[in-house]
């Protein structure tokens, strides 16, 4: 996809009308599910299915079943729910129900367009999304990861644009329209195939430095470090890899001493947050992928900012999968950014602006990089803004 292209897909799409958009959030799960919209299939099992099924019981709306197409789970009961496979609950409940599809994950996306296929093989029902759903009842769904009322992501119109004229290649280009139009609701059957390229690494725009010196924000329990140390011929100078969280951060430091002396002795794990400011914050400490900065977070850690944390240590490479605070710890590296900027690499999936506003905020701090965004999962989920020194561009796209 060119440049050209791009804009003009993004100028026609973001022509809609802030008014319009907002009646299209309020209308439209009714006017795709009739006189059924209280009588309710939710097919998928797993979190979505059962965040949606806990909020629709708080509005008072009681689903008729589960529909899953794993037939262990067939004849069993979620939260009191009966769970049928699809051909019984097309036979029990096809004609008096709606099935809303509650499916949207890393390896198959938001598949609702082959869900219909499957249910429309076995009598006449209807399907739809579970975005028209969220919209209705927003204020207890939404905002939930990347996803809020489409009306807002038009209010970011010109900042949408200016970040458009940024990205380098086409890849970067067509990942950035369809995750636009996600946000709008435009795309609701979204199912993004994954870079060719490993997450983070071996990339051919990113030129290779056999002494990185790698900051692993958000490192979890090491997923990304086991990534880094299996490439062929991986050399680094150094890695510091910071997660917040006790638990993951424990099986962290259980990885990295499991290593052989010579690669332990190169990497440092801090159990701190990557921010803007220097302070003792409230975290979610739920030993999970999505343990995070909240408010009402009980668990009390110490927050940093990257370009004060190393010393006279310069980082080469930041990555940042930080569950939704990655523009306060990109502010935090402005020190590092405007004196030898290091590659960045930074999740834009947590929060439905993050995909330009990140980009945005980048360029305004330093302005010699170059940009490409890559789908590292499908549906949306570990969509990466890669941000690249000139000194470190190993071709332009």
């Amino acid at each position: 996809m060119t440049e050209k292209e791009l804009i003009s897909a993004l100028t026609e799409i973001l022509s809609e009308r802030v008014e319009k958009a907002t009646e299209r959030e309020q209308e439209a799960f009714d006017q795709l599910t009739g006189p059924n919209g209280k009588s309710i299939v939710l097919f998928g099992t797993g979190t979505l299915g059962r965040k949606t099924l806990c909020v629709l019981r708080d509005e008072g709306i009681e689903p008729c079943a589960f529909c899953d197409n794993n037939p262990a789970l067939r004849g069993k009961k979620i939260k009191g729910i009966p769970v049928f496979g699809p051909e019984k609950a097309v036979a029990l409940l096809g004609g008096q129900a709606v099935f809303i599809v509650t499916i949207w994950n890393d390896s198959i996306g938001h598949p609702l367009e082959m869900i219909k296929s499957q249910l429309d093989s076995l009598g006449k029902v209807n399907v739809v999304s579970f975005l028209p759903l969220y919209w209705k009842y927003h204020t207890r769904f939404l905002p939930y990861f990347c996803l809020d009322l489409p009306h807002k992501v038009l209010r970011f119109g010109k900042e949408i644009m200016e970040a458009a004229g940024y990205l380098e290649d086409g890849e970067s280009r067509e990942n950035y329209l369809a995750n636009v139009r996600f946000r709008l609701g435009l795309e609701m059957d979204f199912q993004s195939l994954p870079s060719s390229s490993d997450q983070h690494f071996n990339f051919d725009f990113i030129l290779k430095n056999p002494e990185e010196v790698f900051v692993d924000a958000g490192a979890f329990t090491g997923d990304t470090l086991r990534g880094l140390l299996s490439r062929p011929g991986c050399h680094f100078k150094k890695i510091m890899a910071l997660e917040p969280d006790p638990a993951n951060h424990a099986e962290l430091d259980r990885y990295v001493n499991s290593l052989h002396d010579e690669l332990r002795q190169k990497i440092e794990t801090y159990q701190v947050a990557a921010l803007d400011k220097n302070a003792v914050i409230h975290f979610d400490a739920s030993g999970t992928d999505q343990a995070q900065i909240s408010e009402s977070g009980t668990y009390p850690v110490q927050a940093r900012r990257l370009d004060k944390l190393f010393g006279g240590l310069e980082p080469t490479f930041i990555k940042m999968d930080i569950e939704g605070a990655e523009p306060e710890a990109v502010e935090g590296c402005s020190g590092l950014m405007k004196k030898n900027p290091p590659v960045l690499a930074i999740s834009v999936y947590h929060k439905f602006n993050h995909l330009w506003t990140i980009l945005l905020a980048i360029k305004k701090l330093q302005p010699d990089y170059h940009y490409f965004i890559r789908a590292h999962a499908a549906g949306g989920w570990d969509t990466i803004l890669y941000a690249v020194p000139t000194s470190r561009m190993a071709r332009h796209a």
